[in-house]
């Protein structure tokens, strides 16, 4: 369900999957041509500026070599399997970052929300516990909270409050996760309709999914019988919390 998760750790296939940055060169306007800060000629240094120009070839350098290192990491773990899709290029600091992540979702070490959420304070009783009104009640909290923690939730309004705190409770809410996502700035996905089961394509297909989206469903399945298409029984996803832009 957390889109940055690629598989479950304990049980890891042999193949590792993951959606790489190209290795294309970076665009110019992030490149540093070294030859415009010399070493010292005729008994004058290169200026502050050159030197900064300097630390940003060496930080480069730094970080196509980490990623190298870290795919080749990856490459080994999964038996020289390692499958990559390539999307446009990216400045090196963010595709060392991309890298780091999924180093780390496969690597651990691991925790879960829940334990985040319990280490900040938050109770979390279990959901026939609670009469509706303190479930709905608590049912916000805990999505507050999971947006502070930059864990964003969507597509849940095909099911009631209940429903929704259930499936966090005993399921999401559950998944590992890498312990130092609170290391840095970039946020988790919990897509309730992520894990890929047929009964999860067959709700994205009747609430959500667009006239185009089904057409082109279609076109890749043909032969799919495609639910009637409805208006969600609940109105929450407009009213969640949303990752900053």
């Amino acid at each position: 369900m957390i889109s940055d998760e690629l598989h479950d750790s304990h049980d890891r296939p042999p193949q590792i999957a993951v959606l790489a940055i190209s290795d294309d060169t970076l665009p110019s306007r992030n490149r540093v041509l070294p030859d415009r800060c010399s070493p010292k000629v005729g008994g004058i240094s290169p200026g502050p500026m050159c030197a900064s120009k300097d630390n940003e070839v060496m930080d480069e350098l730094d970080r196509v070599t980490n990623v190298d290192r870290m795919k080749a990491r990856l490459s080994r773990m999964s038996g020289g399997k390692l499958v990559a899709g390539e999307v446009a290029a990216l400045p090196a600091e963010l595709r060392e970052e991309f890298w780091r992540r999924v180093l780390a979702f496969e690597c651990g070490p691991f925790t879960t929300d829940f334990q985040r959420l319990a280490g900040a304070g938050v109770e979390l009783p279990a959901p026939e516990s609670m009469g509706d009104a303190e479930l709905t009640s608590k049912l916000w909290e805990v999505i507050g909270r999971l947006a502070r923690m930059r864990v964003f939730i969507s597509r849940t309004d095909h099911l009631s409050n209940r429903d929704l705190y259930s499936l966090l409770w005993h399921e999401a809410l559950r998944e590992e996760v890498p312990v130092d996502l609170d290391e840095d700035d970039g946020a988790s996905h919990i897509d309730l309709l992520g894990a890929g089961r047929d009964e999860d394509a067959q709700l994205y297909l009747k609430f959500y999914a667009d006239e185009a989206e089904r057409r082109d469903w279609l076109e890749s399945f043909p032969g799919y019988v495609m639910p009637p298409r409805e208006v969600p029984p609940y109105d929450r996803d407009r009213q969640l919390p949303q990752p900053p832009e």
